[in-house]
């Protein structure tokens, strides 16, 4: 072999693998890192991938795809990946073949429990990152997907986590060990934003808001962010509601609650949009049923926010920095917003991150260690 390359398996739309395929990409540790999916477009998704990827294509399922989000949309997709599914594991097979050909030592990276199968039923060999829902809320309802999960967990080479609360779960589900690497984020982006426009204001406080910057779907429970919001008394605060990922019916159902005074939908924003309206929030939430390791939590604080959520493994891992930036709260207390941002009030607006939390979550620093451990080299 003369070179060594890597393929990433994907969904063409899913924001943490292209930034990881991109980042990877930098690090200029193979000779080629290529892309293969099978969904570039649709859905109202935001299309992330140019001219400039290198692009490996599977069975193409884009043009096949609803023109929204919807819980009908995504039985659909998942419908015509499971009928595609071998076409891809063949055509996959095919691009591997053509990289061996070119005397380039070939390993595929699996984002997700549906490509880990893609690339075991395509016998190539890969390592393996799953969704925190693959492994810690999908099995619980299906028999069928735990099936699949332990399928595509069995034969990775490597697998990476990035909590141990999704180490454990892909453990009880297979008895194998994972890597943990963290979801780095953009430090130094975050920090600006923080220094930019924390202090627009001479006095933080006076124009405050709330931000909501997670999905809108069942898991996030937005609903009950949005109902609690009507409870605030501490002067005039906007609420903000950001999402990188809407299901229609869900949000059909918040119409009432999105339309109350002082509420505003911003929909889907870009990075340094989202920055920016982090790190002039008084208050960040997110309150997920179930959470493995909230990267847009780490943003927020790296931002300068506070943050409100529940209880869960992952905020014991935090630096200490990080940690003092977090509020725990019982959301069946009816007040438990107004509580979280007369707390948030009284923190110091600015967030100074210690060495652990930087060698942790700078996404540079992060993958690079985590590439060694992952990859081999």
């Amino acid at each position: 072999m003369v070179g060594k390359s890597l393929i990433f398996v994907c969904s063409g739309v899913d924001y943490h693998a292209i930034d990881w395929y991109r980042r990877v990409k930098n690090l200029k540790i193979f000779d080629e890192v290529k892309i293969a999916t099978d969904i570039k477009s649709g859905e109202s998704y935001d299309v992330l991938l140019d001219e400039s990827d290198d692009i490996l294509d599977l069975v193409s399922l884009g043009p096949l795809l609803f023109d929204t989000q919807s819980r009908a949309g995504n039985l659909w997709r998942n419908i015509l990946k499971f009928l595609s599914l071998p076409f891809s594991a063949l055509k996959l097979w095919w691009h591997v073949r053509r990289e061996y050909k070119k005397g380039k030592e070939t390993t595929c990276h699996a984002h997700s429990i549906f490509y880990g199968v893609v690339c075991r039923l395509a016998g190539v060999p890969y390592v393996l990152t799953p969704m925190g829902s693959d492994v810690l809320v999908r099995p619980e309802y299906s028999q069928l997907y735990t099936k699949l999960a332990v399928y595509s967990l069995k034969k990775a080479q490597r697998i990476s986590v990035d909590s141990e609360h999704l180490a454990d779960a892909v453990f009880r589900l297979s008895g194998k060990t994972s890597v943990l690497i963290q979801n780095g984020i953009n430090t130094a982006a975050a920090l600006e934003a923080q220094n930019t426009y924390r202090f627009v204001q001479q006095e933080w406080t006076q124009n405050m808001s709330i931000l909501s910057p997670r999905a809108l779907d069942e898991n996030y429970r937005v609903d009950k962010i949005l109902a609690s919001y009507q409870s605030i008394t501490e002067g005039t605060v906007e609420m903000l509601v950001a999402y990188p990922f809407v299901e229609e019916g869900y949000k059909s159902r918040l119409n009432s609650l999105l339309s109350l005074p002082g509420v505003h939908d911003l929909g889907r924003l870009s990075r340094d949009q989202l920055y920016r309206y982090m790190a002039s929030a008084s208050l960040v939430v997110s309150i997920p049923y179930s959470d493995s390791s909230p990267r847009s939590v780490y943003e927020a604080i790296f931002c300068g926010a506070a943050v409100a959520t529940v209880n869960n493994s992952w905020i014991k891992m935090l630096p200490r920095s990080m940690r003092e930036r977090v509020i725990q709260v019982n959301i069946d207390e009816g007040d438990w917003l107004n509580k979280s941002l007369l707390i948030a009030k009284n923190m110091d607006p600015l967030f100074s991150p210690c060495e652990q939390a930087l060698a942790i979550f700078d996404e540079e620093k992060s993958l690079r260690t985590g590439s060694a451990l992952l990859y081999g080299y």
